[in-house]
């Protein structure tokens, strides 16, 4: 019959030695696997960080916008056109920073709707471009053009 006293002191230090190594293995390869994890998903997470603070900055812009366009209708003021230009331009660069970023996480789902929701804005600024020179040919003050012919005084 086999017996643990049976097997000589030196024996049993070198087997107990060969599992404490082979434990501290197993505790080293659990940390490895779990840093490449964590540095996974902190990667992850810091680039959520960055889309978020993109689409904010998007978001922001397009408030912008809207906000120069009702000036525009409310005061007939030329600079409102021009700021409202300037933003766009600075939309559109937003949009592709936007698609870049969704593109290097691998989001396609999220790329095509950035897309969309860019096509929209494309009509949208199309249409603000149409009202605004329909704005200049019917004068964008009472005593220009075409409200002066219709003036009956």
């Amino acid at each position: 019959m086999f017996r643990l006293s049976n097997i000589r002191v030196s024996y049993k230090i070198g087997a107990l030695g060969a599992v404490s190594v082979l434990g501290f293995l197993l505790i080293g390869m659990i940390y490895f696997i779990g840093s490449g994890s964590q540095s996974h998903y902190q990667k992850l997470a810091d680039d959520a960080v960055s889309v978020r603070s993109t689409t904010r900055n998007l978001l922001i812009e397009l408030l912008q916008l809207r906000r120069n366009e009702k000036d525009f209708l409310l005061r007939k003021d030329e600079k409102y056109s021009k700021l409202h230009a300037d933003n766009a331009t600075a939309a559109v660069g937003i949009f592709d920073q936007l698609k870049l970023q969704l593109t290097a996480m691998d989001q396609s789902q999220l790329v095509a709707k950035i897309d969309a929701i860019r096509a929209g804005y494309g009509v949208y600024s199309t249409d603000f471009l149409a009202m605004v020179d329909l704005a200049h040919k019917l004068g964008l003050t009472p005593d220009c053009s075409i409200n002066r012919a219709n003036d009956p005084s």
